[in-house]
């Protein structure tokens, strides 16, 4: 009788992830999510603001802690998770910016309660336009085992008052450890092309990268986005990069003292990441939270994970990140305001 409910329970183990491989989700290297049929034309000023945020789906408040980190929590409670979508709802309201970028975002996850939170942010910002890339779709995640976190539907969205001409979604280099691999995020950007009346374009790039992998597949996931950035310069264009890099700035140096932790390792961005761009953060600020315990101020490790890169071709006027004390999600919003200055001539 024990060999038998054995059998079945290896069994079942084994249908369980065949159905995880033959479903997952496998984007293509580069896929179109929006594409204007008419030609676009951006009446916009040089100077333009931008705000990256990680909102950790809504659920990494000040009292949370997560499995993955080394917490025992999958998710908050459904209070908390409403409590923490209306205040970050609030401040992108209350803190306009000409583009947001925000990563970890749910269309519809059990983590989440099913609440599409995408639509939820696009309804407080009625004069911007949403792209959205998924990076996370599975029907359901086993772990943890005592709470599994179930389906998860995902990705990172940009909220722009600016009308795309085209917008991509490009898909890093991810791990392939199968089974593994089919209940883990797809990391990824996106690109938005914005035309302007002077004739340039900005491409703004919204960037996501792995988190809980070795330095090589971080290194391999830069290298693409170098690549991809490097080439849209060459075309004379404008280029901006924010997000969740999961890496710290080459020769991070915060004024903040709670960056030292026994386990936790942080990987630095090549320096200099691209020959004459600049990596531009505020280093008066944390931008990440360890989430293994709640947070406690002066004792959770911190970093800087958060920050843009941007051309030659573009001047930096002020990058502030805003110190919310973390306490509706692992991340602070970071913001940049710049002004778009020479072309770069084309030979």
């Amino acid at each position: 009788m024990l060999g038998l409910l054995l059998g079945v329970f290896v069994l079942a183990f084994v249908l369980f992830f065949t159905y995880g491989v033959f479903t997952d989700f496998e984007p293509a290297p580069v896929e179109i999510v929006y594409e204007a049929s008419v030609p676009v034309v951006n009446v916009a000023d040089t100077v333009i603001s931008i705000t990256t945020w990680n909102i950790g789906y809504c659920g990494l408040g000040a009292k949370a802690n997560f499995f993955y980190d080394g917490g025992d929590q999958m998710r908050c409670s459904e209070a908390e998770q409403t409590e923490n979508m209306l205040a970050i709802r609030s401040f992108l309201q209350a803190n306009p910016a000409d583009v947001f970028l925000l990563q970890e975002i749910d269309m519809d996850s059990h983590r989440s309660y099913g609440v599409n939170e995408v639509d939820t942010m696009a309804a407080a910002l009625p004069n911007y336009t949403k792209y959205f890339a998924t990076n996370y779709k599975v029907d359901f995640v086993p772990q943890p085992l005592s709470d599994p976190m179930g389906k998860v539907y995902s990705g990172i969205v940009t909220y722009s008052k600016f009308k795309a001409s085209r917008v991509e979604r490009h898909n890093f280099v991810n791990e392939k450890s199968i089974p593994v691999s089919s209940y883990m995020l797809d990391y990824c950007f996106m690109a938005q092309y914005v035309p302007l009346a002077s004739g340039d374009t900005v491409v703004i790039v919204n960037t996501h990268s792995s988190a809980f992998s070795p330095g090589e597949l971080k290194r391999a996931q830069t290298n693409q986005l170098r690549e991809f950035l490097v080439a849209q310069y060459a075309k004379g264009y404008h280029v901006v990069v924010g997000g969740d890099w999961n890496q710290m700035p080459s020769g991070y140096a915060p004024t903040f003292t709670n960056t030292n932790h026994p386990t936790f390792v942080t990987h630095e961005i090549d320096n200099p990441f691209i020959e004459g761009w600049q990596i531009v953060y505020d280093k008066t600020v944390p931008t990440n939270r360890e989430v293994n315990t709640a947070y406690e101020p002066e004792k959770t490790y911190v970093s800087v994970l958060d920050f843009f890169a941007v051309s030659p071709n573009i001047d930096i006027l002020a990058v502030k990140t805003s110190d919310l004390g973390f306490r509706n999600t692992d991340h602070h919003p970071v913001t940049i305001q710049l002004k778009l200055s020479h072309k770069k001539n084309i030979e």
